[in-house]
């Protein structure tokens, strides 16, 4: 079991770290993992979110407002994602009505990115995947650290819409939004999927998890963080982990797609 002394062990931090410091390590401890494989990062990943637990931070000051915020937002994280749910769901429902825009795939990107050919992406989603006349490629902002908090919250909201409403296909993110969503069983394992692929895609590059199910140990991601398109069409943090999520209604599209996005991962 994971107690505070092992989990600062682990991270090689002390009494008194902050929670930019465990961020900080958790990403160095992440790269290491995906360059030599020398780390158990599903002990890794247990740390990191035992000691995100905001009351075992002691680098706060318990009487500051941030804190008490972080602690109520802490607490009912999980109201608050019902209703940014609701919300959601609101909206697919209202939107498609009012816009009259139906797309038939969906390409996300979630955390803190920035899209710049857009119509790069989609056009090359066009012209490869058969069926797909109408894609969506989308950055969905999310950054703990950000200064904007309406900003953060609105990329909560559109990402609990899309997951809520089933209509994520393939999802590139940032080393902590992979962890969030995977910790929600919101991922998609690719042990089944990989096989089915025309592609062949070094092991060095996947990125594991464990199953919230029944806690056993599968591929969740891939690690594309050097591919060179999305370097020239996205900036921003720069891990990117390929995932498909869960309940994707478009299962042989998705297969074409990641046969496109990942042909070029080296």
């Amino acid at each position: 079991m994971m107690d505070k002394e092992k989990a600062l062990t682990l991270f090689d931090l002390k009494e008194g770290c902050s929670e930019q410091q465990i961020k900080a390590r958790f990403s160095v401890l992440l790269k290491k993992y995906k360059s030599e494989g020398t780390i158990n990062i599903d002990l890794i990943t247990e740390a990191y979110n035992f000691l995100l637990d905001f009351e075992k931070i002691e680098g706060l000051d318990k009487e500051s407002k941030n804190y008490k915020f972080r602690r109520f937002l802490f607490h009912y994280l999980s109201y608050i994602l019902i209703g940014a749910m609701i919300v959601g769901w609101l909206l697919w429902l209202i939107l498609p009505k009012l816009t009259e825009e139906k797309y038939d795939f969906y390409l996300s990107f979630v955390g803190s990115y920035y899209l710049l050919e857009e119509e790069t992406v989609e056009e090359m989603l066009l012209n490869e995947i058969k069926e797909v006349t109408n894609p969506l490629v989308e950055i969905i902002y999310l950054d703990e650290d950000t200064t904007d908090v309406l900003y953060d919250e609105a990329g909560r909201v559109k990402l609990a819409g899309t997951i809520s409403t089933k209509e994520a296909d393939i999802l590139i993110l940032d080393d902590e939004n992979f962890v969030f969503l995977l910790r929600n069983d919101i991922l998609m394992p690719l042990d089944d999927i990989l096989p089915l692929l025309d592609v062949t895609i070094d092991e060095s590059l996947y990125i594991k998890g464990i199953s919230e199910q029944d806690g056993s140990i599968h591929i969740y991601g891939i690690d594309v963080s050097r591919d060179a398109r999305l370097l020239e069409t996205v900036y921003g943090n720069i891990i990117r982990i390929f995932t498909i999520a869960k309940e994707t209604k478009r299962f042989d599209q998705v297969i074409e797609a990641s046969n496109l996005l990942l042909k070029e991962v080296e």
